[in-house]
């Protein structure tokens, strides 16, 4: 992927979703996922075209979207990553409008010590390792996003 694709991909949230929602073992297809993101198909359609031109996606015959086994990672000391954190958390909010039962959302400012305060990124830390622990082996049945941030302001 040449840099100036790799940039647009981390622009919007809509081309990682379209992205992952590839790898579930379910067929997909351009309506189905502008249902499940809750977009137009027009939306879909071009964001996909993208993915399918940086040959992330495949569509076959049928109009089954697939993922390619092209992977892309952004490291969180890359400029864009900042943005791509910022994207996720407008699709966030987005989809707090229509938020259902089995979501878990909280957003909380306290006043702690600094002891305190390191215990609970070393705990995030821990936590974040075990999410690791079951993403990878787990079968592509469902895409969700897990947003976490902890800073001292």
């Amino acid at each position: 992927m040449n840099p100036a694709d790799e940039n647009e991909y981390y622009t919007n949230w809509i081309y990682s979703a379209l992205h992952i929602l590839g790898t579930l073992q379910i067929d997909l297809n351009v309506d189905l996922m502008a249902q499940r993101l809750g977009k137009p198909e027009a939306v879909i359609r071009s964001a996909l075209e993208f993915l399918k031109k940086n040959k992330l996606v495949e569509i076959n015959s049928k109009g089954i979207i697939m993922a390619t086994k092209k992977n892309i990672h952004l490291s969180n000391q890359n400029w864009m990553a900042t943005i791509q954190h910022k994207n996720w958390r407008i699709a966030a909010l987005e989809r707090n409008q229509n938020k259902g039962l089995q979501e878990v959302r909280y957003s909380g400012i306290h006043s702690l010590s600094h002891q305190d305060l390191n215990r609970l990124r070393e705990k995030i830390k821990d936590f974040l390792i075990t999410v690791d622990d079951v993403v990878r082996p787990s079968k592509e049945e469902t895409v969700c996003f897990l947003c976490l941030d902890l800073f001292e302001i």
